[in-house]
């Protein structure tokens, strides 16, 4: 029975865990390499691909530099790439990290060692031939908005206190979403619908087809949740739809079953 509970509790601590975070802080190697030598899109080939993420990159990317660079192009160590990595425990490319030359050098990356690392699968299955990819600018909006934040407040930790500090951050801003209608792209068993509700919070739950209508539309009357349940580290975050920044965001270091009480209250605390 022991042995059993040890070989369960073992697996639950071998789970990837990789939220929507920065994994390295402004005194870090990587992290500053990162400001001073700015960033890195290596094109794939992937023309539908690379015009999403050069695109992406001109209009959200703001807190350093940034350039393209050839395939075959020869890196430097210290130079800081974007890409798409796989999790490490399937072939899917989904985690759009941000991680250093040298890292890259291994002989397997490791996604605990990257400066930022995000699973884009969970703003849910876009019906496009590039699938959740569609949702590269959200993510690249994101990682310059918490790195300025992080160069703004000289944020030196990690883990949990880089979550805390930035939930405190974001908190003041969910006050964006008063007024709006949160568009939920996840499942409904992820959602206390009773509890938004109350709140008084508008939410639609919305097909692909139907966020893109009312992002080309409408989008100043929107926000999107993207929500990733985890055994070690779940990810609340809702965006603006109308300039894609942050209005809430909290990563919490406990499996977080759904979008719950806890987190409805935190929003509208905002509102008083």
């Amino acid at each position: 029975m022991k042995k059993n509970l040890f070989l369960f509790l073992l697996y639950l601590v071998s789970l990837p865990a990789f939220c929507q975070t920065f994994y390295q802080s402004v005194k870090d190697k990587g992290y500053k390499n990162l400001m001073k030598n700015g960033l890195t899109y290596v094109l794939t080939g992937d023309e539908k691909i690379d015009g999403i993420m050069e695109e992406a990159l001109k209009d959200e990317w703001k807190v350093c530099p940034y350039r393209i660079a050839n395939q075959g192009e020869t890196l430097k160590e210290d130079d800081v790439q974007i890409k798409f990595l796989t999790d490490g425990y399937s072939s899917k490319t989904n985690q759009l990290t941000i991680v250093s030359e040298k890292e890259l050098r291994g002989s397997r990356v490791n996604l605990y060692h990257t400066i930022a690392t995000a699973d884009i699968e969970w703003f849910g299955q876009a019906k496009t031939d590039i699938g959740p990819k569609y949702f590269i600018p959200y993510l690249i909006s994101a990682y310059n908005d918490m790195a300025t934040k992080m160069n703004d407040n000289q944020i030196d930790k990690t883990w949990t206190s880089y979550f805390n500090k930035m939930h405190e951050l974001y908190l003041p801003s969910a006050k964006v979403l008063k007024g709006k209608t949160l568009l939920i792209t996840c499942h409904p068993n992820y959602i206390n619908e009773a509890e938004l509700k109350k709140a008084g919070i508008q939410y639609e739950f919305v097909s692909f087809d139907r966020f893109l209508e009312l992002e080309s539309k409408e989008p100043a009357n929107y926000c999107l949740l993207y929500f990733r349940p985890e055994m070690r580290a779940s990810d609340v975050t809702i965006y603006n739809l109308q300039d894609k920044s942050i209005v809430y965001a909290r990563h919490s270091v406990k499996y977080i079953a759904k979008l719950d009480k806890e987190d409805i209250n935190y929003i509208t605390s905002s509102w008083k």
